[in-house]
């Protein structure tokens, strides 16, 4: 089956989309509600098929989790993938022809949580069980996941001795780098502490220590936001990149669309002077290194060449230490 071009931008916190997904949500842990969410997924891949508008981003969100928006790249990027698995295990990627629901609803079983519902839906002429929990994923339930699963079943991946060394490497660098990132913390702090609060405290002389120490986090977390917008273009571009490289043989029309994607959010990234100005020069350094290998991926890809692995595995290593530098704020790249 021929599969369209398409890039999901997933559930972006845009006040547009919030706007358009909020009228759309129902009441949790209802028949009816569970009913009306299988209604609007199917309605919306039946009438948007594999598109990027507002819709099916949100049919994303809604089949995930029930919610207006996922905020964590990764997490955007990771609700992509198993939406399009659960379409092709369905028999619903990348288009659906026909559907109907049955009004009948069952509930859930013991061990289902509370307002668990199993709705019945004719899909393309073929009667399918899917499983609604309130606000968590969907799942077919009539063994069409299970049956797929054997002949998809990957053998074992047994770890060399130098992958093994190059993981502990790795690690260690984390460490180093996260050591670091305390360090500079810790000096910032002081190198804020105004002189009073050095010598013999007196009643009204001296400011709380706690403000001082809280600036950064609340820097952090303010460049975060900026960052985060756009870096969810790039994870989901990578998202469709690496499915389409995975297929066997690989969609190479899938996969030169999303390097195209993945060029432009890269390069849209990369020329706002905001989104890599993070307060820490730990964070800033590696996450400029690993979008630009990134960006150089993306350009390989489209040429042919044969780098493009290797560019993506340098954006990794230099992902990994801002990652580590982050990690002390709860924050991730």
């Amino acid at each position: 089956m021929a599969r369209a071009k398409r890039r999901i931008v997933c559930c972006l916190v845009l006040p547009l989309a919030l706007a358009g997904c909020a009228k759309l949500l129902s009441s949790d842990g209802t028949e009816s509600a569970a009913k009306t969410r299988v209604r609007f997924i199917l309605q919306t891949i039946k009438e948007h098929g594999s598109g990027t508008d507002t819709a099916l981003q949100t049919a994303v969100c809604r089949w995930r989790n029930d919610k207006v928006f996922i905020a964590m790249p990764s997490e955007q990027a990771e609700a992509v993938e198993a939406f399009d698995a659960w379409r092709q295990q369905g028999g619903i990627y990348p288009d659906l022809q026909t559907f109907e629901i049955d009004e009948k609803v069952a509930e859930r079983k013991p061990a289902d949580p509370e307002g668990t519902y199993y709705v019945t839906a004719k899909v393309n002429g073929a009667s399918r069980l899917l499983r609604v929990p309130p606000k968590a994923q969907i799942s077919w339930a009539d063994g069409i996941a299970e049956a797929a699963a054997p002949s998809s079943a990957k053998p074992a991946v047994t770890i060399t001795e130098t992958e093994l060394q190059r993981k502990r490497a790795e690690w260690q660098e984390h460490e180093r780098m996260a050591e670091q990132s305390q360090a500079e913390l810790q000096a910032w702090r002081r190198s804020r502490a105004p002189a009073s609060e050095q010598a013999v405290p007196r009643v009204g002389a001296a400011r709380p220590a706690s403000d001082a120490a809280s600036e950064l986090p609340r820097a952090m977390q303010a460049w975060h936001r900026r960052y985060t917008q756009r870096a969810t273009a790039v994870s989901l571009a990578l998202s469709q990149f690496g499915m389409a490289a995975r297929e066997n043989p690989p969609d190479m029309p899938r996969k030169l669309a999303a390097c195209r994607d993945l060029r432009a959010a890269s390069q849209a990234l990369l020329a706002d002077p905001e989104a890599l100005a993070a307060p820490l020069a730990t964070v800033s350094g590696p996450l400029g290194t690993a979008y630009a290998e990134i960006q150089a991926a993306a350009v390989a890809c489209l040429a042919y060449r044969a780098d493009e692995s290797a560019h993506l595995a340098a954006a990794r290593q230099a992902m990994s230490e801002a990652g580590a530098a982050l990690r002390p704020f709860q924050l991730t790249p």
